[in-house]
């Protein structure tokens, strides 16, 4: 199974072998630069993110490495890396569906603060290229994310807490096709079937809250 870790400015991914509980056996390591903070795994690879900031410019990016674990005897492959702008809230702002990796980030600076998500093209693992964005909207922070196949779902906070439907369907042109408002944020999504499971905090009562949305 892989496992993933972090140490000062290194990532690292590490396979081992347990098919014999009691002779367990590591195949391979590998590391990498930069500290992974959230990963996203698929059935055939790991995505690893971590922020990258850039003291000249005072931009935030999140750097992704592709990480290749579909060799089922435990071989290890790094492959490409891609830089998106801005920097994600947890694992939960990634996906990949269909060869095509989704994140939504924030990003912030001297008065102003924009959410997007962005569609990567994954058809070739070592050369990893954009697809497309969608700006979905100014001045708020990104509170939640979740992919749900064709759909992604963003929450994002300011007085109230809008949550928006991104059609993904055409990863190259991602739209903005709906959303709702309710007091307070959600900080984490659950999609089922065709109801969405909001967990966050409301507004004028600073205690847990749950929300239902078909």
């Amino acid at each position: 199974e892989p496992v993933m870790g972090g140490v000062m400015q290194e990532g690292f991914v590490a396979s081992v072998n347990v098919a014999d509980p009691a002779n367990i056996v590591p195949v391979e390591r590998k590391t990498f630069s930069g500290q992974s903070l959230a990963i996203h795994v698929s059935q055939t690879t790991i995505f690893a993110a971590g922020q990258v900031y850039d003291s000249n410019s005072g931009d935030s990016s999140t750097r992704v490495q592709a990480i290749d674990i579909s060799d089922p005897a435990g071989a290890i492959a790094l492959r490409g890396t891609v830089d998106v702008p801005g920097f994600i809230r947890n694992r939960f702002s990634m996906g990949d569906f269909e060869a095509v990796f989704r994140i939504a980030t924030e990003s912030n600076g001297f008065g102003f603060r924009k959410v997007r998500v962005f569609t990567y093209d994954l058809g070739d693992l070592d050369h990893i290229t954009a697809l497309g964005q969608v700006d979905v909207i100014q001045g708020e922070s990104l509170e939640a994310a979740r992919f749900d196949g064709p759909r992604g779902y963003v929450v994002t906070f300011r007085r109230v807490d809008p949550r928006f439907v991104i059609d993904l369907r055409d990863p190259a042109h991602p739209a903005v096709t709906g959303h709702s408002v309710v007091p307070g944020f959600s900080t984490h999504l659950e999609p089922r079937g065709t109801r969405l499971i909001a967990v966050g905090v409301d507004a004028a009562d600073p205690g847990p809250a749950l929300h239902f949305r078909e």
